[in-house]
C-alpha cells in the first residue's frame, strides 16, 4: 500500500521513525512469541524494550505520518493487532503510547479509525473484541474536552 510508504516517510522525516520502530518491535515480538512457548517472564523484558523505543514519544507526538502508522496497527482486518492476539501487559503498554500520540490530536484519520473500531467491535467477539473496544476507549477518552 502506498499510502504506508507515504506515512513512513512523514514518520521518518517528522517523527524520528518512532512508527515505524514500534512496528518493526510488535513485527519481531510476533516472530519470537510464534516460535517458542510465551514465557511471562520475559514480560519485563518486552515492556522495558517497548519502553526503551518509545520513552522521547513526546518529541514526535504532532507528526502525522507517526499518528496514522501507530492508528493503522490497530485497523480491523489489516492492522498488526488484527492476525496475532500479543500478551494483555504489552497491549496495554501500546494504548498508553497511543493515549500519549493521540492526546489534543484531531483530523480525518483519527475519525476513520474509530468508525471502523466502533463498526467492527459489534460484529467480531474474543480478544480481538476486546481489543478494538480497549482502542476505541483510549481514542475517545484523548479526544473528550479537558475539564
Amino acid at each position: 500500500m502506498l499510502h504506508r510508504q507515504v506515512w513512513r516517510l512523514q514518520d521518518l522525516g517528522d517523527g524520528g521513525g518512532l512508527g515505524f520502530t514500534v512496528q518493526l518491535f510488535f513485527v519481531t515480538l510476533k516472530q519470537l512469541l510464534s516460535t517458542s512457548s510465551p514465557n511471562e517472564s520475559h514480560s519485563a523484558l518486552y515492556i522495558g524494550t517497548l519502553r526503551a523505543i518509545t520513552s522521547d514519544w513526546s518529541k514526535y507526538k504532532r507528526s502525522l505520518g507517526t499518528q496514522k502508522l501507530l492508528l493503522d496497527m490497530t485497523v480491523p482486518d489489516r492492522g498488526i493487532f488484527s492476525d496475532f492476539d500479543y500478551p494483555a501487559y504489552i497491549v496495554d503498554e501500546f494504548l498508553v503510547l497511543l493515549g500519549n500520540i493521540l492526546d489534543g490530536q484531531r483530523g480525518p484519520h483519527i475519525d476513520d479509525v474509530e468508525q471502523l473500531l466502533s463498526r467492527r467491535s459489534r460484529e467480531v467477539f474474543g480478544s480481538l473484541r476486546g481489543f478494538y473496544t480497549k482502542t476505541l476507549r483510549v481514542i475517545t477518552r484523548v479526544r473528550a474536552p479537558s475539564s
